[in-house]
């Protein structure tokens, strides 16, 4: 998404400009014709290369403690955070344990999972938990990962997307460690 916003706000200061330079005839329409074209076909593979190319990985069977996408809520396990509540979503929190949070739908089905929990035993599926570095996720998980632009408190963080069963599963770091884990039905 920062990629394109980027993308869009250059693109448009490069039309008003060129405009501006075509208005003060500091440049005709055809030096502006044999400049336009190659800036798009730029900006048309670069746009493939990110949007098209990027693979998808099978997190079907994905779970963040013991909680997966689309299960119900267990109230045994969780209690109501009414802090982080919205209108359509309920948020809640982990017994004992606030830096574990599950967002329900108004289903009561989970459509994502986040966990900031130092507690050793909350994992992913493969076996990645808070504090285990970049390379225990890559190894885990692979290397067909997307990295995602402007992160707030964060110094890198990067997602790994099922297309099939509309799936995020993101790791965000801070000094090659890691200190979040969102799984999130898109």
């Amino acid at each position: 998404m920062g990629v394109t916003l980027i993308m869009g706000v250059l693109l448009i200061l490069s039309m008003f400009f060129l405009i501006f330079l075509l208005l003060k005839k500091i440049i005709d329409l055809k030096l502006i014709i044999i400049i336009g074209i190659p800036f798009l076909i730029i900006i048309i593979v670069f746009s493939i290369l990110i949007f098209v190319n990027f693979h998808s990985v099978s997190l079907e069977n994905e779970s963040l403690g013991s909680f997966k996408i689309g299960q119900e809520i267990d109230n045994n396990e969780l209690e109501k955070n009414d802090q982080f509540s919205f209108e359509n979503e309920v948020v809640y929190s982990k017994k004992g344990n606030e830096d574990f949070l599950v967002t329900s739908n108004n289903k009561q089905q989970i459509i994502s999972i986040i966990n900031e929990s130092q507690n050793g035993n909350i994992k992913t599926s493969k076996g990645i938990k808070v504090n285990d570095t970049f390379q225990d996720v890559v190894k885990a998980y692979g290397k067909e990962y997307k990295n995602l632009w402007f992160i707030e408190g964060y110094e890198t963080g990067i997602q790994y997307q099922d297309k099939d069963e509309q799936l995020l599963l993101e790791f965000f770091f801070n000094e090659d460690k890691l200190y979040r884990i969102e799984l999130i039905k898109k």
